[in-house]
């Protein structure tokens, strides 16, 4: 396991995760996300859809204001330490690049789950 030196939220944090699968898209991978498909998932980091900003739903700022406190609470819980950092795999590092695939509408089909789910194509 390898430390990453960026702070979350950060520019810096915005570009190590862009290049790679992230933590918070293993779900949309997996087909078990109620907010983004697979396919969806696929378009925006191909170029073929924009990605929205999600930093202004009460939701999201809600996690994001609660991250110290939940932590918190899961070290109480556990009795262990949690520190906030950026970690990648050795054995598959989030900062693999993604291969980018040219699409022209209606000459070339968008991978499908499964294929994506093995990230042989991530």
């Amino acid at each position: 396991m390898n430390v990453i030196n960026v702070s979350q939220r950060t520019p810096e944090w915005s570009a190590w995760r862009a290049d790679g699968v992230t933590a918070s898209e293993a779900a949309v991978i997996l087909g078990r996300s109620p907010y983004k498909t697979p396919w969806r998932l696929w378009a925006e980091r191909t170029g073929v859809a924009v990605a929205e900003d999600l930093s202004s739903k009460p939701c999201v700022q809600r996690g994001v204001a609660l991250e110290d406190q939940a932590r918190q609470s899961f070290e109480d819980r556990h009795s262990t330490l949690l520190l906030p950092l950026c970690v990648q795999s050795d054995e598959h590092p989030t900062s693999t690049p993604i291969k980018r695939y040219p699409l022209e509408l209606g000459k070339a089909d968008p991978p499908s789950a499964q294929w994506m789910t093995a990230f042989g194509g991530w």
